[in-house]
């Protein structure tokens, strides 16, 4: 068969191979003559052309080729070899790879669902190019990894940022946006692994990626700082009555949030309450618990449901506990993430108190989510690592094991914290609540002590490193 060149320049710079993309995915005529459009028609051919096929289009394809690469480009090239490169181009498309994420860093998210990656699917992807004269395609990275984000699974989260800016109150910042934990990958890499799968004709491909928990970046008179977090605490009040939902989510929301307490400091609870509980300030009337067994109608019923999260976040913290009492009574709203850690105040009588020792700023986030409160800590890690072990109950504890010297009673639940600081030090501390009675169900259902997952929120387990499980 009779071949004819189309006359090319004898350079080929950088202009003309992408003048030469343009005019392939616009301009080229399919072989049935008609105006080609983007990746269509000749480029889009998924077929390779058959010796007649080649035969039949010669005369036509090199006529117009000769005229438009020769006045356009000023590239030529061989309808053989433009059906060479058709092949090539073909078999590129029909290209397919299951990707997974492989994720670093602990993490409570679930690991992002497989993404099928169809080339066909994705024509930007494949790109012409020439070298000494002839055509061939190539997977393009750089084209991959610039669209990179608008290809990933729906479940492929990104980490979210919150900025804390000074207020006209001292003691609080007012917070923009709520950071959130996701996934980070680095589109150019990620770009790269799929070239080289798609390339050696793999079906699978390992995507790295990183867990982040989110940042809140802290502006004060030295500038913008970056904070990470240190804990987070987690309880749920669904079935409350309207007047103590109220109320603790103005808790969370309007006192707690923002609230900064500086190192060396006491965090004091019924501070952040900035003013008397009563119907006048905000609060609306629900149970409270008084004499100790007694449930009454009085304003501010729930407050102590962000006090109980704000000790949960304490807990998970590290921080030394100066002042904190549990609930006479067992209450059902505290028995999620962290049965047994709960915390009552009473403006005057109780209190939740507790000391900042990391040496430096500590800047609540509060918030509710739902029926969920959420009391997270941001600030700057000092090393320190916290396990936690429990909860135990009279019958789960053992003989050998003691609180405050002392075994636990059939109505008191307890918990092991010990803190290990980065100089090596490691402080114990039992954690123990006395209630009237229990449910006896409650120690078949926690036979097996579940550790700090059973305190562990969303945000807590994307912290970078304060914390450490018993179990």
């Amino acid at each position: 068969m009779s071949k004819r060149i189309i006359p090319f320049a004898a350079i080929f710079v950088f202009t003309q191979s992408a003048a030469l993309s343009i005019f392939l995915t616009t301009a080229l005529p399919d072989p049935a003559g008609k105006p080609s459009e983007i990746y269509s028609g000749f480029l889009a051919q998924t077929e390779p052309y058959t010796v007649q096929q080649r035969s039949m289009t010669n005369d036509n394809v090199t006529l117009r080729l000769q005229k438009r690469l020769l006045a356009q480009t000023s590239i030529g090239i061989s309808v053989e070899n433009a059906a060479d490169a058709l092949d090539q181009k073909r078999k590129m498309q029909n290209g397919a790879l299951t990707a997974s994420f492989s994720v670093s860093g602990s993490s409570v998210l679930a690991t992002p669902s497989n993404w099928s990656i169809r080339v066909s699917e994705h024509p930007e992807w494949i790109r012409p190019q020439i070298d000494f004269g002839i055509l061939t395609f190539r997977f393009d990275e750089k084209s991959i990894a610039l669209s990179f984000d608008s290809y990933l699974p729906s479940g492929f989260v990104r980490p979210g940022d919150a900025v804390a800016l000074p207020s006209d109150d001292d003691s609080k910042f007012t917070v923009i946006g709520t950071p959130h934990a996701g996934f980070i990958v680095d589109p150019p890499a990620a770009a790269h692994a799929i070239v080289a799968a798609l390339e050696s004709e793999k079906t699978t491909v390992v995507l790295q990626t990183n867990f982040d928990a989110g940042r809140l970046f802290v502006k004060d008179e030295n500038g913008m700082k970056q904070y990470s977090l240190l804990s987070g605490g987690k309880s749920n009040f669904s079935d409350s009555p309207l007047g103590r939902s109220a109320n603790v989510r103005k808790a969370l929301n309007e006192h707690l949030n923002g609230y900064v307490i500086p190192p060396s400091a006491v965090f004091s609870f019924n501070e952040t309450l900035n003013g008397s509980v009563d119907t006048g300030n905000g609060w609306f009337n629900s149970l409270i618990i008084v004499n100790g067994k007694d449930l009454v109608q009085a304003p501010g019923g729930g407050i102590c449901q962000a006090a109980t999260t704000a000790f949960r976040a304490t807990v998970l913290a590290g921080l030394p506990v100066l002042d904190r009492a549990n609930h006479s009574l067992y209450v059902t709203h505290y028995k999620d993430y962290g049965i047994g850690i709960d915390a009552t105040i009473f403006p005057g009588k109780q209190d939740l108190k507790a000391v900042n020792d990391t040496g430096n700023p500590i800047v609540l986030l509060a918030r509710s989510v739902g029926d969920d409160a959420y009391v997270d800590m941001y600030g700057i890690p000092d090393g320190r690592k916290v396990l936690l072990d429990g909860p135990f109950f009279s019958t789960t504890a053992g003989d050998d094991m003691t609180f405050h010297g002392l075994t636990l009673a059939k109505n008191e639940i307890g918990w092991k914290q010990v803190v290990q600081y980065s100089d090596g030090r490691l402080v114990a501390t039992d954690i123990v609540s006395r209630y009237l009675s229990l449910p006896r169900s409650l120690a078949s259902e926690y036979a097996i002590p579940r550790g700090k997952q059973e305190l562990q929120t969303l945000a807590e387990s994307a912290s970078t490193g304060s914390t450490l499980a018993m179990r």
